[in-house]
């Protein structure tokens, strides 16, 4: 990885603020989706070593899933109340 720090703080904001807003996909302009993709995409290009980016590509994958199954069961609630 280089010298360049990874801004893991403003991931977990956003994540943060979705929860506090009951996942409405509304904490940033286009989605935390959008969101998540953009940032893993910065962070890609800082990591060198291709087992680092094998890992991190496994834990965005788990964090979009995570992501994903919140709203679903958010949504599931909502139409069962």
């Amino acid at each position: 990885m280089d010298n360049s720090k990874i801004d893991i703080g403003t991931l977990h904001s956003i994540i943060k603020l979705e929860i506090q807003k009951g996942y409405t996909n509304t904490a940033v302009v286009g989605g935390i989706n959008l969101f998540i993709d953009k940032w893993a995409n910065e962070v890609k290009g800082k990591i060198k070593s291709a087992q680092q980016k094998k890992h991190f590509n496994k834990m965005i994958l788990y964090i979009v899933m995570i992501v994903g199954l919140l709203f679903i069961i958010l949504f599931l609630i909502l139409i069962l109340l």
